[in-house]
């Protein structure tokens, strides 16, 4: 079982993030629930620092297949 484990750890993280994120959408999707400002920016702000940084990866990856 270990060895299994060890064989296919990529695999696991993979789903279990997969799990976690519907699990945390589903959550916070309540409609009954009115969020302030100051919650949605706690909830906006690792959301934008993600989407930067895909913004920063982007051009070096174009950039070194065109050259």
């Amino acid at each position: 079982m270990v060895k299994i484990a060890k064989e296919n750890i990529l695999l696991i993280f993979t789903v279990a993030g997969v799990v976690a994120g519907i699990v945390t959408g589903v959550t916070l999707r309540d409609p009954e629930v009115k969020w302030s400002k100051r919650q949605l920016s706690y909830l906006r702000f690792p959301g934008d620092v993600f989407v930067q940084m895909l913004k920063m990866l982007i051009l070096p990856l174009i950039m070194s297949s065109i050259m």
